[in-house]
């Protein structure tokens, strides 16, 4: 039986931050490079053509075909990432892992669905407008209630990390996505902290995209980092199966070429 703990602490985790962005960078700078060129791009071009109506959730009248369309593909991005870790939850069930660690995968894809439906439906914004009819404060006086839901998710993510860290740990070429990300959406959380009905027509303008766009760019982060976990994933499986069964250097009987012309009634080689 192995010793080898099923779940990783959070200090492992911390611990192995210097060494992991370094080496994501490493392997994977191109593909990074190249999607967060596109996506800056892209997010540059939808300010300059609609400014923050670009990213609204419902097509506001008289804001153009194209309003809301960023949170359209925002919500596509996090699908793709749910999807990503439900595959990870899938491959631990089938590999008989901890069953901690099934949930954990299964909580983290469920967790990235469920956040594309919230950034088209305004889930949380529905939840934060009946908390503050019941009479909820806000924390410290900032912000909305919204934070109550954020801090929610934050316990949910802090779950997911523990509970699928050892895996995490294995496959730390991942995680420098995974850092932007969560510096994203600290972002998108800090502005939006701001009192948005005290501020200027600019000051909106200003800051309301610089929300959104952080919030476009970390879900880009976040679908990076759960593409880059199955593929992880499966060069370590591809890695365990060749080191348990060593191919063997000659080819096999049945594939062996047999030259020469037979008679007929001779005997030939077992195929």
């Amino acid at each position: 039986m192995s010793l080898t703990p099923q779940w990783s602490t959070l200090d492992e985790l911390v611990a192995a931050l210097p060494g992991a962005w370094k080496r994501s960078w490493q392997e994977h700078w191109r593909l990074l490079c190249v999607a967060w060129a596109i996506g800056i791009a892209t997010c540059a071009v939808a300010v300059r053509a609609a400014g923050l109506y670009y990213f609204l959730d419902f097509r506001p009248k008289g804001m153009g075909p194209w309003a809301g369309s960023f949170s359209v593909l925002s919500a596509f991005m996090l699908a793709g990432c749910g999807l990503c870790l439900l595959l990870l939850a899938r491959r631990s069930f089938r590999l008989r892992q901890s069953p901690v660690r099934t949930i954990a995968w299964t909580l983290g894809g469920v967790g990235g669905v469920y956040l594309g439906l919230d950034d088209l439906l305004q889930i949380h914004e529905m939840i934060a407008r009946k908390l503050a009819a019941g009479g909820v404060p806000r924390v410290f006086g900032l912000g909305d209630q919204d934070l109550y839901v954020f801090f929610f998710y934050g316990v949910v993510a802090l779950f997911v990390a523990r509970f699928s860290g050892r895996d995490l740990l294995r496959w730390n070429d991942t995680w420098l996505p995974g850092l932007l990300a969560v510096a994203c959406a600290m972002v998108s959380l800090l502005v939006d902290l701001a009192p948005w009905e005290q501020l200027t027509p600019g000051q909106q303008a200003l800051w309301g995209p610089i929300e959104e766009v952080a919030k476009t760019l970390g879900t880009l982060n976040f679908t990076l980092m759960g593409v880059l976990l199955v593929e992880a994933a499966a060069r370590w499986d591809i890695a365990v199966a060749a080191d348990a069964q060593p191919q063997s250097r000659t080819a096999p009987a049945d594939l062996t070429l047999v030259s020469g012309s037979f008679e007929p009634g001779e005997k030939r080689p077992a195929s």
